[in-house]
């Protein structure tokens, strides 16, 4: 379930890209210039650069957000003991929303994306999902669609 977050959320070359668009435009830059007559080998070594760049800050971004992972996946639990929650779906929803919290950059997962990753019915998430107090929940609204996050206040942690 981690794993499938990561993928569809926060793998986001894009993302990446775009916060290294000057170095692609400079590259662009350099093939076209008259100079070189349109080779096109400097592009693509830069680009190349460009994405190993991309790939090693979005492996150790996902390296830290690993960690934190575990480190608050043991404050979930200790918030499961003091509260009293023991219902297994009831504490996988909360995990679910804490993955989100921590790797969907700020989207969320919707109810229907926790309903396929729990393999349940709609009337019973909807239903475990009324038991989450508001104020545990980030709601994230796309067009019609809504999603949540876990507020890591709740487990002691800074937003």
């Amino acid at each position: 379930k981690l794993i499938k977050l990561w993928i569809y959320r926060v793998f986001n070359f894009i993302l990446q890209f775009k916060n290294n668009k000057k170095e692609y435009y400079d590259a662009f830059k350099m093939t076209t210039a008259e100079i070189n007559g349109g080779d096109v080998t400097y592009f693509i070594i830069a680009f190349m650069s460009l994405i190993e760049k991309t790939i090693d800050n979005a492996t150790e971004l996902l390296n830290k957000r690993i960690n934190r992972l575990f480190e608050e996946k043991q404050k979930l639990e200790q918030f499961f003991k003091a509260n009293e929650i023991t219902d297994p779906l009831l504490r996988e929803i909360y995990i679910l929303l804490l993955q989100a919290r921590l790797f969907s950059l700020g989207v969320g997962i919707s109810k229907a994306e926790i309903m396929n990753a729990c393999g349940k019915s709609r009337g019973t998430i909807f239903t475990r999902f009324k038991q989450i107090p508001k104020d545990h929940l980030i709601k994230v609204k796309y067009g019609r669609t809504e999603s949540y996050m876990l507020k890591t206040s709740i487990l002691g942690s800074k937003e």
